[in-house]
């Protein structure tokens, strides 16, 4: 499975060397609930995606406490930052 996600991510960022064995230490996780944003579904239910290992943890604007991780969007081709509650790693 990591290999399949990781020749998606890599064909996708490909131009940007960059990025060059950027994902090789990302790690695949499953989404527990479809996570929008901006209007858009980023990541289906179910859907297996590659996390960036390593959790953030801050306090957002209305003092609740947030943590977070980076998944890779095949669906938009970009990562973005996602509840670590809305993860399952696998």
């Amino acid at each position: 499975m990591k290999a399949e996600l990781l020749k998606i991510v890599n064909d996708t960022v490909k131009q940007y060397p960059q990025y060059r064995g950027y994902f090789d230490r990302w790690v695949v996780a499953k989404i527990k609930k479809d996570i929008k944003s901006r209007g858009s579904l980023d990541f289906a239910k179910g859907e297996m995606v590659l996390v960036e290992p390593g959790v953030r943890r801050f306090v957002d604007m209305r003092f609740r406490n947030r943590e977070m991780v980076t998944a890779f969007s095949v669906r938009n081709k970009m990562s973005t930052s996602i509840n670590l509650k809305d993860v399952e790693f696998v």
